[in-house]
């Protein structure tokens, strides 16, 4: 009858090295929280102002919707069905007022898709010669705002000088400019909820902070590209996370994990186990396991946020998740997630505490890496100081494959708290194993 099922390594370790001894059940995982707030990291914000321009004959409307245009509030954006007409245009300008962080690339979410015949332009204005200049446009997925929900527009910037739209503003900014340049007819005037800069340069916009242990952002939106990456820090290395809930993401984006080594660059982590899907399913108590890193110290990490302009530093175990694609890019809602961190706690001398029983045989499942060479695994009672051994033949990924299904190994007896220790002995790799433990 199953006794005992022991799903190794328990903390995430790899469980063997050739000409090493690798002890299984001395040394156990520990739950540690984050010591500062998760932070998104995206080249995709906000912009700093938007403002809406409306001509009715004679008359000039500027209408500065920047508060509202990011929290779901509906803007039309060249007026209604009434007024709409060439000339009608939406600026925006980014964080700032500088230039550094230019963009070639404007997101919109178009909740009232426009029904009609007309055409769009992108410009920007010339400071030598005091004039908009018309820039070109190389992909408008929004269809000039026909298209509903979010898309972008893209295109080639010459000129990005800073003007003031008006003479009451107390600053000139590096304006933007969605012009309609003609119009046959309109049905329906389009509307949007949202807009989005994303940065071509390597500014770096920092978005709200999530609670310690809570992988959350509080905006409505996540910003999600190539670039963009979740930054954590800890006070020691980890062996990964445990996520105790996990919602759906709207828009499945396939993650990985990296952390920031002693030279300073950022490194894949190996991943020996990972019960997300990727991060971009609904899970429940899912465990993700990294192979043990001898390069991963405490280290600073500075940053530039564009949306504020402050310098953030961060000091301690850093690591990220980041899109495993690096042409993603998406706005959407990436969910919520309740995410622990897990190290190695201190290694120990005492064993696996069990209940009475003797041990009559071993199934196994290897779900990681199997050994090309026969894997011998050592259980020892190390109260009584008994020990068994087994072996599990080369290439061999399932005890269904060994005769009756089964590792018979010699009885091993144990009393109540007796304490199980399992060492994988040296001359083979194996890693992800699980070992079930049967009674006769």
């Amino acid at each position: 009858m199953l006794f005992s099922t022991l799903r190794l390594p328990v903390s995430g370790i790899t469980l063997g090295n050739d000409g090493t001894d690798t002890i299984i059940g001395s040394v156990t995982p520990a739950l540690i929280d984050t010591i500062e707030e998760i932070l998104c990291i995206s080249d995709i914000t906000y912009p700093d102002g938007v403002t809406t321009f409306n001509l009715e004959g004679t008359i000039a409307t500027y209408t500065d919707v920047s508060s509202i245009v990011h929290n779901a509030t509906v803007v039309q954006t060249f007026g209604t069905v009434a007024t709409i007409d060439v000339g009608d245009a939406l600026f925006l300008h980014p964080f700032l007022a500088t230039a550094v962080t230019a963009y070639t690339r404007i997101y919109v979410d178009v909740s009232t898709p426009g029904v009609g015949t007309w055409a769009i332009s992108i410009k920007r204005y010339n400071s030598t010669t005091d004039a908009w200049e018309t820039q070109t446009i190389t992909t408008d997925n929004t269809n000039a705002f026909t298209t509903a929900g979010v898309n972008y527009i893209e295109f080639t910037s010459t000129v990005h000088g800073a003007t003031r739209l008006q003479q009451s503003d107390s600053v000139k900014n590096y304006w933007t400019k969605i012009e309609l340049v003609s119009l046959t007819s309109v049905t329906t005037a389009p509307t949007i909820d949202a807009i989005w800069t994303k940065t071509s340069g390597t500014g770096i916009n920092i978005f709200g902070t999530v609670t310690a242990g809570l992988l959350t952002i509080f905006s409505s939106n996540v910003f999600v590209s190539g670039s963009s990456y979740f930054l954590a820090t800890s006070d020691t290395a980890l062996v990964g996370w445990n996520v105790v809930s996990k919602n759906a993401d709207d828009f499945p984006v396939t993650y990985k994990w990296q952390y920031y080594n002693s030279s300073s660059v950022w490194t894949d982590l190996t991943t020996v186990r990972n019960e997300t899907g990727g991060w971009d399913s609904a899970v429940t108590n899912a465990e993700i396991r990294w192979a043990i890193l001898t390069d991963w110290v405490s280290m600073s990490l500075t940053l530039t946020s564009d949306t504020t302009g402050t310098v953030l530093t961060r000091t301690g175990y850093l690591h990220r998740m980041l899109p495993v694609d690096s042409n993603t890019s998406v706005v959407q809602t990436v969910g919520n997630a309740v995410v622990c961190f897990v190290k190695l706690g201190s290694a120990n001398s005492s064993g696996i505490p069990l209940n009475a029983g003797t041990i009559d045989y071993l199934s196994y499942e290897i779900y990681g890496t199997t050994s090309t060479s026969d894997v011998v695994l050592e259980l020892t009672n190390s109260t009584t100081d008994k020990m068994s051994t087994a072996t599990i033949t080369a290439n061999r990924s399932s005890s269904f494959d060994d005769t009756n299904h089964k590792l018979d190994i010699t009885n091993l007896a144990l009393a109540d708290n007796d304490e199980l220790m399992v060492f994988h002995l040296p001359g083979s790799n194996l890693s992800d194993i699980e070992l079930r433990l049967h009674t006769a």
